[in-house]
C-alpha cells in the first residue's frame, strides 16, 4: 500500500511540473497586431510597472528541462533576470509552433521565441496567450555561461 501511496504521488508530481500543452482553441483571438505593444524583453525587466497589466508581444529565449526548469531570458540582461512564464489554458499558438516548446519531444530545450500575454510588472510573469514564432536552438537547457560556445552563438534575443 505504501508504494502504491508513492507511485500515485510521483504520477501526480510528475504530471502537474510538466511543461505545458500548447492546446489550440478556435475561440483564442488576440487584439489587432496594432494594439498590442511590442516591448524588448529587457525593458519588461528593467521597467516592470510600465507594462503592468498590458498585452504585450516580446522575443525572448525560453528555456525549459527536467521537471521544474522554465524560464523566459535575455543573454543582453541575464544580469537584470529571468521571468518564469505562465501560459494561458487556451492559446492561439498553431500547432506546429508548440511542437518545438514540447517536453515531450524535447525533455531539455532553448528556443528563440516571439510571444504575446498578459504582462504582471508586480510579478515580473507574463501569461503567454500566443507563441507566435518558435525557433529551436538546442537541446541543451543551460544558461549562456555554460553553453559551448556554437551554442553561445545562437542565443540570441533579437
Amino acid at each position: 500500500m505504501k508504494l502504491f501511496s508513492m507511485l500515485v504521488f510521483v504520477v501526480v508530481m510528475f504530471s502537474y511540473t510538466r511543461a505545458p500543452s500548447l492546446r489550440p482553441v478556435d475561440s483564442v483571438s488576440l487584439p489587432p497586431s496594432s494594439d498590442i505593444l511590442t516591448v524588448d524583453f529587457c525593458d519588461l525587466l528593467r521597467n516592470p510597472q510600465a507594462y503592468d497589466q498590458k498585452l504585450v508581444r516580446t522575443r525572448a529565449i525560453y528555456r525549459y528541462g527536467g521537471e521544474d526548469l522554465s524560464s523566459l531570458y535575455c543573454p543582453d540582461c541575464v544580469n537584470v533576470g529571468s521571468m518564469r512564464p505562465t501560459f494561458a489554458d487556451a492559446t492561439c499558438t498553431k500547432p506546429s509552433v508548440g511542437e518545438k516548446l514540447s517536453i515531450q519531444k524535447h525533455s531539455d530545450g532553448t528556443v528563440r521565441i516571439v510571444i504575446v500575454g498578459q504582462f504582471d510588472g508586480k510579478l515580473s510573469n507574463i501569461v503567454i496567450q500566443c507563441v507566435e514564432r518558435a525557433d529551436f536552438l538546442t537541446k541543451d537547457s543551460h544558461l549562456p555561461d555554460r553553453m559551448s560556445p556554437k551554442d553561445r552563438k545562437r542565443v540570441r534575443c533579437n
